[in-house]
């Protein structure tokens, strides 16, 4: 009986991977739950993929375990964990210079992040605010253009 199971577990995917070869790229076969682990190894190098890219054309398939990509489950997981995801990496000099990560670009998500992200766009870019704001915003952008275009050097962004 368990030798029945065995060779079931082994045949069995076998003959799905014939069935299910027309409608994805070719590969090497591979083996249920390891995929092509056994042939690939620790060492998934460019020699070896640029071997494998001569047998079975520009694109194919490898199968590197039992989980498959999915772009819901992707989505799903954005969606539940996105916290964990959605912060950018620490790194130590844009820590110096923003007070480690207090700014609004290098911050980690989180409420830090959310309430940087209302006072940006509650406080600066409602209507009232830009009305109230354009004329002077409108007579800084003339004075800047002025400048450059009456200004003695050849590239006129030196003097900035």
């Amino acid at each position: 009986m368990i030798s029945i199971t065995i060779l079931s577990a082994l045949v069995l995917p076998l003959i799905l991977h014939f069935f299910n070869s027309t409608t994805l790229p070719p590969g090497p076969l591979s083996l249920p739950i390891f995929g092509n682990w056994l042939q690939v190894g620790n060492d998934l190098n460019h020699r070896l993929l640029a071997a494998m890219s001569q047998t079975y054309g520009p694109i194919f398939l490898l199968r590197l375990g039992s989980r498959k990509s999915d772009p819901e489950l992707a989505n799903q997981v954005l969606h539940t964990q996105g916290a964990e995801f959605g912060s950018r990496p620490r790194n130590v000099v844009f820590d110096i210079f923003t007070g480690n990560g207090q700014d609004m670009v290098f911050t980690i998500y989180g409420d830090h992040w959310r309430k940087m992200r209302r006072i940006m766009t509650l406080s600066f870019f409602t209507n009232k605010v830009v009305h109230h704001y354009s004329d002077m915003w409108e007579e800084e952008m003339d004075l800047v253009v002025h400048d450059s275009r009456n200004s003695e050097c050849e590239d006129p962004w030196d003097g900035y």
